[in-house]
């Protein structure tokens, strides 16, 4: 299946392809477009042309797009009800900003429609590379840290974690991101636990691609 995948980083979008293929129980392959964030703020404001470009202009049956939480509203349920969207949760502006877009899209001559899948990590990407070493990642941790106004991680702290510096290079990044999303494939049912709202619901709408 090709997929395209639009996050905050080349890094980051390797190791979601990681992250497909064990999901998927297939690699993934690429499309013949290149995709590249700098940023959440970058991510977003773009999405809409992305995922425009990526509909008339690429190979892609679907595309993966994940952001980091870091200090905004976390995903839940209750915002998948109508009208319930979280006004300050980036999973959300990020599937309305998609919705936009769609409404006046053209058919695409013989291919079929450009299916999406969203992820929000929490707080950061680097937190979903840290399941099974450090039991403290976690949507349910992370609600507890910030009720109680002291939350478990910074991002600084993960990324010293992950890479071994706050301040890694883009090759190590993608080096160490590609690393631990290949050994997170050997139980992905942890991390779809940790992080049921981000990560979970991804995952599910990713595997609803093969029955389609």
């Amino acid at each position: 299946m090709k997929i395209g995948f639009y996050s905050e980083s080349v890094a980051d979008q390797a190791a979601l392809a990681v992250f497909t293929e064990g999901i998927l129980g297939e690699p993934p392959e690429p499309i013949d477009m290149a995709l590249e964030g700098h940023g959440v703020t970058s991510v977003l404001s773009l999405l809409a042309n992305v995922f425009r470009g990526v509909y008339y202009n690429s190979d892609a049956q679907g595309l993966v797009v994940v952001v980091d939480c870091d200090d905004t509203e976390l995903h839940s349920p209750d915002h998948d009800k109508p009208d319930g969207e979280g006004k300050r949760c980036r999973l959300c502006q990020a599937r309305a900003i998609v919705a936009g877009a769609e409404k006046n899209l053209k058919r695409r001559q013989g291919r079929t429609e450009l299916k999406v899948a969203f992820g929000l990590a929490v707080p950061a990407i680097e937190a979903w590379y840290l399941v099974g070493k450090n039991h403290q990642v976690g949507e349910a941790a992370w609600i507890v840290g910030l009720n109680a106004k002291n939350p478990p991680f910074r991002r600084r702290e993960l990324k010293q974690l992950v890479y071994g510096t706050d301040r890694p290079s883009i090759e190590l990044e993608t080096d160490r991101a590609k690393e631990e999303a290949r050994r997170i494939l050997d139980n992905i049912t942890a991390i779809e636990m940790a992080f049921p709202a981000g990560f979970g619901s991804m995952a599910r709408e990713i595997r609803s691609w093969k029955f389609k």
